[in-house]
């Protein structure tokens, strides 16, 4: 048996490098499903982004990110859709069983995503999302199997602490292209003192820029890596996570930085997409007028500390892992 994993982003064809990928899915969803098809006793081959392997039983189809031709990565040489459609007709023509991993809704993108997504889909014989939005988003366009596979945790759970808020310090973590919505919090923000900014490397001027939005803030820049909260050795003691529930590309996303955010012990402040809103009693709505209350901070951490690990519990790598074997009908 042997399962090929097709996706974006990359340097070269080691199947290793998503462990270590900066983009989110690929680390936390295909890296998943393959260690657990591994562990079963299924070969899984090198990426292969030039259709000169098709023989595989089932294929995995990763986040397509937008062709720039700019040759960034191996296969962002302006061509990626043509050579992924004739690979993926390929493998099924060889009958094989083809999933689609959709984890933010790039079917209304309108650029060449949406022109890929659109046209993959009559090859699909199951989509997997990350939420129930998500899914919710994708049925409008596909009337197969759709099932849900969340991602799991990727840090040391660090049990909550007493805390009594008389400096609030947030931690905001996530890829570059989010912090548009950290931008807007922070030209509203009259309560956070100190700010540590986690994500991919980014140039001094923008680092200049954000600073610049709130200068009552000290903020502090460090660059991702995994585990990062542990190996970095921050100390904060709330997690931003501000979003926009009327951006229709993300409103489906998993609850992974919520998650994140009580394993690490941290107060979640956020914007309530849909895959949040089960958690409301253990979380704080960003766009309340009193959401950074003393007292209710020091409510909710009272809280999350009686509550973080039934929360953490469900999210560990062999459970998920688990789901991906169940998906992939291979009893582990």
């Amino acid at each position: 048996m042997r399962l090929g994993i097709l996706t974006s982003n990359f340097q070269s064809n080691n199947i290793d490098q998503l462990r270590v990928s900066k983009l989110a899915s690929n680390r936390m969803r295909l890296n998943v499903a393959k260690d657990a098809a591994v562990m079963a006793g299924i070969e899984v081959p090198q990426l292969d982004f030039y259709n000169k392997n098709i023989d595989v039983d089932y294929l995995i189809i990763g986040k397509f990110v937008y062709q720039s031709g700019a040759n960034l990565f191996i296969d962002d040489d302006g061509s990626r859709m043509q050579r992924w459609m004739h690979y993926i007709e390929a493998v099924k023509r060889k009958k094989s069983k083809i999933i689609l991993d959709y984890t933010d809704h790039l079917l209304i993108a309108e650029d060449n995503r949406s022109d890929f997504y659109r046209s993959v889909l009559q090859f699909i014989d199951v989509v997997v999302t990350p939420s129930e939005r998500m899914k919710e988003n994708i049925s409008k366009y596909f009337k197969g199997e759709i099932t849900i596979i969340e991602e799991p945790l990727e840090v040391d759970i660090i049990p909550v602490k007493v805390n009594d808020f008389e400096e609030i310090s947030a931690l905001w973590f996530g890829h570059p292209t989010n912090l548009k919505y950290l931008f807007n919090f922070l030209t509203k923000n009259k309560h956070v003192e100190k700010l540590k900014i986690v994500t991919s490397p980014i140039n001094e001027k923008e680092k200049v820029l954000i600073k610049n939005i709130n200068k009552k803030i000290k903020i502090d820049f460090y660059e991702w890596e995994p585990n990062f909260y542990s190996k970095l050795k921050l100390d904060c003691n709330i997690c931003l996570i501000p979003s926009d529930i009327n951006d229709m590309k993300k409103n489906g996303v998993s609850n992974n930085r919520l998650i994140t955010a009580y394993a690490l012990g941290l107060i979640p402040i956020v914007t309530v997409v849909k895959s949040y809103e089960d958690y409301r009693p253990t979380l704080i709505d960003i766009d309340q007028i009193n959401a950074f209350d003393k007292k209710n901070l020091i409510d909710l951490n009272r809280i999350l500390k009686e509550k973080q690990e039934n929360i953490v519990e469900k999210y560990t790598s062999d459970k998920i892992k688990k789901k991906w074997l169940n998906l992939l009908e291979i009893n582990s």
